[in-house]
């Protein structure tokens, strides 16, 4: 099953529950990375480093990959689970709190969510930050805007029309106008 997808040139790394996929934009299989007992879900890639980083939500590090997906290095975040991303160093953790890891050090931490894991999190061009709640919130942090919903919390991100999107467990959310 697939958890979550970041596209590097065409090519698409693709999280799944113990394993990571590179994929070419037709979805066929180019390598596949297995690590048995670790549940990977947040994926992103550090345009900078050249490098992927995954969270395994299972583990108390995130792990760093080149671009064939050879370990590169992990990176502890004890007593930590790592489960999603955003830029500048913003790691999404299980218990409910955003880490700010720099040359693999957890530099600043604030806490997010209410009664869950953060699913995903996003940074705008201006900095502001979206961060999506398993438990059925999504907070736009610093911009007073918080949307709740029914059911769960996947990601959140802004398409190429700059719509803000909101990936529920039963179906998509699309707003023109977000900020």
């Amino acid at each position: 099953m697939a958890n979550y997808i970041v596209n590097v040139n065409s090519t698409l790394y693709i999280t799944g529950d113990e394993k990571i996929w590179k994929t070419d934009k037709y979805l066929n299989i180019l390598i596949t990375y297995s690590s048995s007992g670790s549940k990977y879900q947040g994926i992103f890639y550090n345009c900078t480093e050249n490098l992927i980083y995954v969270a395994p939500y299972t583990n108390a590090y995130l792990q760093v990959f080149d671009l064939n997906l050879n370990v590169n290095s992990a990176i502890s975040v004890s007593p930590y689970n790592p489960v999603s991303f955003a830029e500048n160093n913003n790691v999404g953790m299980v218990q409910r709190l955003v880490l700010v890891v720099v040359n693999k050090t957890i530099i600043r931490s604030f806490a997010a969510c209410l009664n869950d894991f953060i699913s995903s999190m996003f940074l705008d061009k201006f900095g502001l930050m979206a961060i999506a709640c398993r438990d059925k919130y999504t907070n736009g942090t610093y911009t007073t805007k918080i949307f709740s919903y029914s059911v769960e919390v996947y990601d959140v991100q802004f398409d190429s029309k700059g719509h803000f999107v909101v990936s529920l467990k039963t179906g998509l959310r699309i707003y023109s106008y977000f900020f």
